[in-house]
């Protein structure tokens, strides 16, 4: 079984929740996907609420784009979990036998990674070799991957800098897919077509998202015709989130065509 938590369900700057981000748990193995400027500490908000611990979780980390809500936290996250391995904080001491993985299909992204990290801790790039956590960094293939038992392929949204939506298939045979930021196109409709689950950005509620991001009713709209049967929306602009009118009208549309959709609260978790 697959369970789904949403870290952080906002857009860069909601002061009411944390950027959006997910944990994607199976068996003992997590994935983290994204890591924005407030995520890190969400998370171990969760971990530590379930008696779970950065010491082990995420075991991999999926980024879908460069911007600061979305990878801004990562320092953070690497330095929190070399406090908690290296006993500075806490009685664990594994040290580098604490790895984690760091993909996405961004292979710029992922060459930038040391240089963040040492913008804001330098030196300690390095130390995570010897210390720990020990770092690796591989991308993804979009046509497709594999990250431990999940199969995995991305397709390229519309927005204003490179973002890759990705879709997963569990062993079980179910499918979900999550967005990261921007606007559906052709590639991504494809890469979304059927699945049982999509978590998709609605920066505006109505109308057209624009060039750089999808609206709630478009994406209602691709649901219907596509044969995805739950829909999740995140990372909605926080003054579209006061539209509850037109919000319940679209709640009670997709209902009509068999289908859920449903705005998710930080730390609300589904499964799989």
């Amino acid at each position: 079984m697959t369970k789904i938590t949403f870290i952080g369900t906002g857009e860069a700057f909601d002061p009411n929740r944390a950027n959006t981000s997910y944990l994607i748990e199976d068996d003992d193995r997590s994935i983290m996907v994204d890591c924005g400027y407030d995520s890190a500490k969400s998370l171990m908000r969760y971990l530590s609420h379930n008696k779970k611990s950065i010491t082990d979780h995420p075991s991999e980390l999926l980024l879908t784009h460069k911007h600061g809500d979305h990878t801004a936290g990562i320092p953070a996250l690497l330095i929190s979990i070399w406090e908690e391995v290296n006993g500075i904080v806490g009685n664990c001491r594994i040290g580098n036998k604490r790895n984690l993985e760091i993909l996405s299909s961004d292979q710029g992204l992922l060459e930038k990674m040391p240089i963040d990290v040492e913008r804001y801790y330098p030196g300690f790039w390095d130390r995570f070799e010897a210390e720990g956590p020990k770092i690796s960094t591989r991308k993804i293939n979009s046509l497709r991957d594999q990250i431990h038992q999940f199969g995995i392929k991305s397709a390229q949204t519309d927005h204003n800098i490179v973002n890759f939506a990705y879709r997963f298939e569990t062993q079980s045979g179910k499918s979900f897919a999550i967005s990261g930021d921007g606007a559906l196109n052709d590639d991504t409709q494809r890469l979304f077509r059927g699945v049982d689950f999509l978590f998709h950005e609605g920066f505006n509620i109505l109308g057209h998202g624009g060039k750089n991001h999808s609206s709630v009713e478009e994406v209602v709209g691709y649901a219907m015709e596509s044969g995805v049967s739950t829909v999740g929306i995140v990372h909605v602009n926080r003054q579209e989130r006061i539209k509850i009118s037109e919000i319940d009208k679209l709640i009670e549309k997709a209902k009509s065509a068999g289908i859920t959709l449903f705005f998710p609260e930080d730390h609300q978790s589904i499964e799989i």
